[in-house]
Formats: C-alpha cells, sequence, structure tokens
C-alpha cells in the first residue's frame, strides 16, 4: 500500500491513465461489456438511494419505510435477508472470491447456491460484477434473467488514490463493496446516497475465524455452519497482516469518496446505527425517512 502524498496526484493520474489504456486495448470484450453501463448514466439524477451493508446494525433499523426507495444491495444480502417487503433495485459484489466457487465441493455450493438465488430468483435486481468474472457467471448460468452489469476495477484505489466514477471506463478497486456501489450510484445521478448495515467491523471477523470462532454476530442475516464455513475457509486465504492492510484501506477509501461528493455536490451519509467509519457525516435512518 503506498502512502498518499498531493504531490505524487497528476504523475499517478497519468499514470492511471496510461495503464488504463493498456488495459482495455488487452482485454476488449471486457471494454465492450462496460460500454453498456452508458445506459445507466444519469438515469437517477436528483434522487436518492440506499446502500445497504452486511452489518448486524442493519436489522436494528425498521427497513419498512425504505419501500418505495431505491436500493442497493451487497455481496450475499438476499431480499429474504431483509424482509418487511423490500426488494432491491440493484446488486454489487466486487470480491473476486465469489467468483471462485467449485460446485463440486461442500464448502463452496451453499454460496452458489445463494448467489444463484440473487441473480437468477424472483424479481432479482439489476446485479453488477467484475467484467473479469463474465466467464465465471455465463459458466454457471447466472446471466439466464438479462440482469447482469459489469465494471471494470483491474487497479487498487491505494495504488493511485484516483476516484473515477464513470462505469463505462476502468474505476478504483476498491477493498469495500460498499464503496464500489457508492461509485455506481454516482454514476447513475443519485443526488443523496444514504449507507445502512455499514458499520464495517470486518477486521473482527478476520480475528474471529482466525481464532476458529463463529462469525454469525458480525452479519446481518443468519450464518449458517456451512456458511460459516466457507467464510472460515476464505479468511484463512489472507494473512493478518494483509486482513489489517485492507482494513485501512477501506477506512481511507471511504474518506476519499466522501471528499470527492463534497467536491461534487453528492450527499454521502452513514445512516448506519453503529459503525467505525468517522469521515461521512451520520445521521439516523428515522430521520431521514420518518415512520
Amino acid at each position: 500500500m503506498r502512502t498518499y502524498s498531493p504531490a505524487l496526484r497528476l504523475p499517478r493520474k497519468a499514470a492511471l491513465m496510461a495503464r488504463e489504456a493498456r488495459y482495455l486495448a488487452r482485454h476488449p470484450t471486457e471494454r465492450k461489456l462496460i460500454r453498456d453501463n452508458d445506459r445507466f448514466q444519469g438515469i437517477h439524477a436528483g434522487e436518492d438511494c440506499f446502500i445497504l451493508g452486511n452489518g448486524p446494525s442493519l436489522i436494528e433499523d425498521d427497513l419498512s419505510v425504505l419501500a418505495d426507495d431505491v436500493v442497493f444491495t451487497v455481496n450475499n444480502l438476499t431480499a429474504d435477508d431483509l424482509g418487511a417487503g423490500i426488494y432491491p433495485r440493484y446488486h454489487v459484489l466486487s470480491d473476486r472470491r465469489f467468483f471462485s466457487l467449485d460446485p463440486d465441493s461442500q464448502v463452496d455450493a451453499p454460496m452458489l447456491a445463494t448467489l444463484r438465488k440473487i441473480f437468477v430468483g424472483d424479481r432479482s435486481p439489476v446485479c453488477f460484477a467484475p467484467s473479469s468474472e463474465a466467464g465465471f457467471i455465463r459458466a454457471h448460468r447466472l446471466d439466464t434473467n438479462g440482469n447482469v452489469s459489469y465494471f471494470c476495477n483491474p487497479f487498487y484505489f491505494s495504488d493511485y488514490y484516483v476516484i473515477r466514477t464513470d462505469a463505462t471506463r476502468i474505476i478504483p478497486r476498491f477493498c469495500s463493496v460498499v464503496q464500489h456501489a457508492v461509485l455506481l450510484a454516482i454514476h447513475m445521478g443519485f443526488q443523496r446516497i444514504y449507507l445502512l448495515g455499514c458499520d464495517t467491523t470486518n477486521i473482527i471477523a478476520n480475528i474471529s475465524a482466525a481464532l476458529n470462532d463463529n462469525a454469525d454476530k458480525y452479519y446481518a442475516y443468519e450464518v449458517s455452519p456451512e456458511l460459516n464455513a466457507w467464510f472460515s475457509a476464505q479468511f484463512a486465504k489472507r494473512t493478518m497482516e494483509r486482513c489489517a492492510e485492507s482494513y485501512l484501506e477501506v477506512l481511507i477509501g471511504f474518506r476519499f469518496l466522501w471528499l470527492y461528493c463534497v467536491n461534487t455536490g453528492v450527499e454521502l451519509v452513514n445512516c448506519s446505527s453503529r459503525s467505525v467509519v468517522d469521515s461521512i457525516p451520520r445521521r439516523r435512518l428515522h430521520d431521514v425517512r420518518p415512520n
């Protein structure tokens, strides 16, 4: 992870643009996939949206007040987990571990079943995934509803510290899926973006897995023994040093997103009832959406 320096902003931006051009030239299929995002640009201009993370604080809120709002969900959070008649309009996955599942593996099978439920279940949302994983999505027939779109994010944000919100081009690769959802929401023109369940306590889940503890209490949904086994297997693939570094990148990423929103006139608010993210203004959900 590089240290941010304002003096290197322009050289890093120039280096990123050159690297982007080379990448898209070598990956014409991905370039074609993300061009389709032109149809989403500005379609929600001036509107509000709510991005729901997977933090346990999500279950403390009355989500029924969002019935008429545009809702984003992320990772393996399903409409069944939300209840209250809430059906997300958009769903975002960014972690490559979701796209390296083996259907013949007892550990991976439950997560693959969850992805099928999200992508091709009843009232499935528009699902966004990395363009590099289009092969996996086609191979497992997750695109049969015609509701899958892609974003391209091969380069880590911490390599350049440049925010890009044009989803028809390369966007930063963050360590938090919520941050990718924020970028897509900005691309769509949302004026006010509210975060819920953005506890950002995943470092605790990492430590819990390293200590062979159950991850259930760190998520907004019930974690079955099978799902807990999958989470533990994924956490075990990273060293605690890398987990800690990723956690720092998440906190820095939220700060940069907040500053970007301030400079572009987008209101970004963290309505999570509990959260360690202290760089984004906080409000309570019932103040934003009174019962």
